[in-house]
């Protein structure tokens, strides 16, 4: 009977707290990420001689945060001087990544949804769940790492920060 209660604990602790995945940390530099698009075009985001502050959200075309919060991305993007990009993290095909952006990402939006065949750049960046955001600044650091819903609005004004708006 007391083992019995131990689980229910353990389980109630579980789903009522979240544990919430581990993130890089501010101020780690940021794993390169160089990635194409459905179409084959290679973007590269984050690297040596970053020129601009980045915004990168790993998301998956099956995930509802990830729809709703596409708008937001187009409209960082829209800021200019900063680099906006999502990468596909749920290894979804290049077809569905495709209609996902042509639905979500269509211009006059100007974020790139970018594979990650194998999921290297999302190993790298311990994408656990989607959405995860990271905003790298100019130097190739972390300046923010966050997930979910308040993740996106937090990575955008910790880009904005960035960009002197």
């Amino acid at each position: 009977m007391a083992l019995g209660a131990g689980v229910v604990v353990v389980l109630a602790v579980a789903i009522l707290v979240h544990p919430q995945p581990a993130l890089l940390q501010q101020g780690s530099s940021a794993p390169a990420v160089a990635l194409r698009d459905a179409s084959g075009t290679l973007h590269r985001v984050v690297g040596k001689g970053m020129a601009r502050p980045a915004l990168i959200e790993f998301l998956s075309a099956g995930c509802s945060t990830c729809r709703a919060s596409a708008q937001q991305l187009c409209d960082a993007a829209g800021d200019g001087g900063v680099v906006v990009a999502a990468v596909d993290a749920g290894n979804d095909t290049a077809q569905t990544v495709s209609s996902f952006a042509q639905r979500y990402l269509a211009p006059p939006c100007s974020v790139p949804l970018l594979l990650d065949p194998g999921l290297s750049v999302s190993r790298a960046y311990q994408v656990g769940v989607v959405p995860t955001l990271y905003v790298v600044d100019n130097h190739g650091n972390i300046a923010y790492a966050g997930y979910g819903a308040a993740g996106i609005t937090q990575a955008v004004q910790a880009l904005r920060r960035l960009s002197g708006d």
